[in-house]
């Protein structure tokens, strides 16, 4: 499952300001992880993760093919 929500924060004057959160709250039995805030139009959002009391996150870092980070980039100015 694929969810995209759009939160950059842009000029256009009806943007609002956006609101991005992690949150892990930790019960008995499992543990809940809520990617949470507002995007620039305004609309609230709240993804829930359930998992396992200390059950790890991966975290990773990738780079497009554009990003200047990216040793691949193939936009590069030579």
């Amino acid at each position: 499952m694929q969810l995209d929500i759009f939160s950059h924060q842009s000029s256009a004057k009806e943007d609002q300001p956006v609101i991005l959160r992690a949150t892990r709250n930790k019960h008995r039995t499992f543990d809940c992880f809520k990617l949470h805030g507002k995007d620039q139009r305004g609309n609230e959002f709240e993804i829930r993760f359930f998992v396992d009391p200390g059950q790890a996150f991966e975290m990773a870092t990738t780079y497009s093919c554009d990003h200047p980070d990216n040793p691949d980039n193939q936009l590069k100015e030579d």
